[in-house]
């Protein structure tokens, strides 16, 4: 009963984010008869296949549960940490990617350099802490999962990895150290500051799907 609460918890800070995050519109109150003719409007959009409102989940038992992602709405993951948030929603991004579909990822704690870093050992199957840190023997002497055999492997690999990012349509909102200077760049990561970065960037980047990481605060 109290994990039960917590993740309550979780869930409603999550929604309340959410809805500081959208922005409100005064709608006039009418009559039935309207929202019917926009339902109708909609369903003849979808039956002659010229409406895009749906995009596909990354794995058909997912979406055969709990149906497609619906365009303009909020889909919220509420878990732990450690249970595996953060690498659910960056498949689902390169999932997203690879089918054409421009993806931003808006961390609010992970630096983007962490992030394409995990990026790297899920799209070629490297272990996370040997694309972290490099290749080293004690990893394979550990039995770590997924770990290349030798440094000459792991470097092809980390390359083409690296190279099979840049040509997806990923963008990042996420914190930035400068590997030289060591100065962090950090966007505004307040609900309204959200939301006015991803409109503006949104205008000349053509974006279909947002990912929201870690809402904390």
């Amino acid at each position: 009963a109290k994990g039960k609460a917590s993740l309550d918890k979780i869930r409603e800070r999550g929604e309340n984010w959410l809805v500081q995050a959208t922005p409100s519109v005064s709608r006039t109150i009418d009559h039935i008869a309207s929202a019917v003719d926009e339902s109708e409007i909609y369903f003849d959009q979808m039956d002659a296949g010229t409406g895009d409102f749906f995009l596909p989940a990354m794995l058909h038992d997912v979406e055969r549960t709990f149906g497609s992602y619906v365009r303009g709405e909020a889909t919220i993951l509420a878990n732990f940490t450690g249970n595996g948030k953060t690498a659910w929603a960056l498949q689902e991004a390169v999932d997203k990617a690879r089918r054409g579909y421009g993806v931003l990822y808006v961390s609010v704690e992970v630096y983007r350099k962490v992030l394409v870093e995990r990026l790297i050992s899920h799209v070629m199957q490297i272990n996370y802490t040997q694309v972290q840190y490099g290749w080293k023997q004690r990893h394979i002497d550990e039995g770590m999962p997924y770990s290349c055999p030798d440094n000459e492997t792991f470097r092809r690999l980390r390359k083409e990895g690296q190279e099979q990012l840049r040509e997806l349509p990923i963008h990042f909102m996420a914190r930035s150290r400068d590997p030289r200077t060591g100065y962090v760049t950090s966007p505004t990561f307040t609900p309204s500051g959200i939301r006015t970065e991803i409109r503006n960037y949104a205008e000349k980047h053509k974006i279909d799907f947002v990912v929201l990481g870690y809402i904390t605060k």
